[in-house]
């Protein structure tokens, strides 16, 4: 007797999983994503602000914020930055301040090459995750919690990432939530190219 074929299996040319459609962010992004890549250009093209697509992506993910914000390499000083969630403004201040210096993801995405993203719930424990200062000083108490990011662009001064990091209470993004979000990137690199 044939087993019935789900879909579940079936994978991309790359290897990727093709996407399961019963996933509630997956089916908020869908009718959305022609917009929001247009957006994305638009911006690239100075037409129309960062802000736009990233924060239709923070509507669609439910995310605490999407960032994309580009970093000196030497300094470690954010050079410019943009976000869209439900990050209350407070937060986004005192992660520029001061959070950003010592939040341990930012310094292992910036060591990963190029577009090798990275889920903190892969290198953090919630043993570390309590006893950071990061996580208990200012994530966690504004209401953010896992973070799923890359470095999407990087030359000999700065490197430009971008990221979504869920809602306290929130599991991290699904595999499929994952790869939805990382292929939107790839419009944010070309994007960039065009601006630069």
């Amino acid at each position: 007797m044939c087993e019935r074929d789900t879909g579940e299996n079936r994978r991309t040319k790359n290897g990727r999983r093709i996407s399961d459609p019963s996933s509630a962010v997956l089916q908020r992004f869908a009718p959305h994503y022609d917009d929001i890549v247009a957006s994305i250009y638009r911006a690239g093209s100075c037409v129309e602000n960062w802000r736009a697509p990233i924060s239709k992506l923070a509507e669609v993910f439910d995310s605490w914020v999407v960032q994309l914000l580009c970093v000196n390499k030497q300094t470690r000083a954010i050079q410019w930055a943009y976000e869209g969630g439900s990050v209350e403004p407070a937060a986004g201040v005192d992660f520029l301040r001061t959070y950003h210096l010592i939040d341990p993801r930012l310094k292992d995405v910036v060591m990963f090459p190029v577009n090798e993203w990275y889920s903190c719930e892969d290198h953090y424990d919630e043993l570390f995750v309590q006893q950071d200062r990061y996580y208990s000083e200012f994530l966690i108490p504004y209401g953010g919690r896992f973070l799923f990011g890359a470095k999407i662009f990087e030359d000999d001064t700065s490197v430009c990432l971008f990221c979504n990091i869920t809602k306290i209470g929130r599991p991290p993004l699904s595999l499929d939530e994952k790869q939805a979000f990382s292929r939107i990137s790839e419009h944010f690199v070309k994007a960039l190219s065009i601006e630069r």
